[in-house]
């Protein structure tokens, strides 16, 4: 009995043993795997008029000659690449699906793109709108929440991009609030905002990306809009379609700063 009891304390003695090796080995290895190095991006999109930052209730005149004031301007700004530049490849952000909002005090919206890997960068690349796989996944949460006001219930799909306002005279107030997906109306497209300075990032650095979204850029080009003669968009036709070929790049690059 007192043999057998010595064989099995011995056999549990040993397996303690090798448990114990096993989990110093295995934390060993975490501790010595190299990270890559990376960085952080803070990106920050101003809302604009022209070269003057937005301010809701305002007057600004588009290209058509009309005077109008902006009292909400939002959109979603998805599947962003920063490309890069030399052997630099492209960093691909993952889930990046960005509600941006410019009725905040400065109209300026932020956020931070993290674990950029080291290199230099000449260009982001993005899409204003949902894909077509979201929209067809139903109601989500963060920033595709259906509280956050950017989706149809009645219809399938998220309205994509939105800004309402009013002209001055004659008075009248717009609303155009631009959705789907497919189609002859599809207004999704890639859009590629170039640098004009080299985007650096190494270890543990973090680097300010200023953007503006230019509301003029929205009824000035590639067409002239005006205003008046469509007061309303809360669908997908011709007219939005046309509308989302001018937002398609109105964000511009501004600077770099650390």
């Amino acid at each position: 009995m007192r043999s057998r009891f010595i064989e099995q304390l011995f056999f549990l003695l040993a397996a303690v043993i090798m448990l114990s090796t096993s989990c110093k080995k295995d934390t060993q290895d975490i501790q010595t795997t190299p990270q890559p190095p990376s960085g952080k991006v803070m990106v920050n999109i101003g809302g604009y008029a022209g070269a003057t930052p937005l301010v809701y209730g305002d007057v600004y005149t588009n290209a058509a000659g009309e005077k109008f004031k902006v009292s909400l301007f939002r959109y979603y700004l998805t599947s962003l690449v920063l490309e890069g530049e030399g052997n630099t490849p492209d960093y691909v952000q993952p889930e990046s699906y960005y509600l941006i909002d410019h009725s905040g005090a400065n109209a300026v919206y932020s956020f931070v793109l993290n674990n950029v890997p080291a290199g230099t960068y000449k260009s982001i690349r993005y899409t204003i709108g949902v894909d077509s796989l979201r929209n067809v996944s139903g109601a989500q949460t963060g920033a595709l929440d259906p509280a956050a006001g950017m989706f149809w219930t009645w219809s399938s799909g998220y309205i994509q991009f939105k800004i309402e306002g009013s002209v001055v005279n004659p008075a009248a107030d717009f609303i155009y609030h631009v959705g789907g997906f497919e189609g002859s109306f599809n207004p999704l497209s890639t859009t590629v905002t170039s640098f004009n300075q080299s985007l650096s990032i190494s270890t543990g650095v973090t680097k300010k990306l200023n953007l503006k979204a230019d509301v003029l850029e929205v009824f000035n080009s590639p067409a002239v809009w005006e205003i008046a003669s469509v007061l309303t968009i809360i669908n997908s036709d011709g007219n939005s379609k046309q509308l989302a070929n001018n937002y398609a790049d109105m964000i511009k690059f501004i600077s770099i700063t650390d």
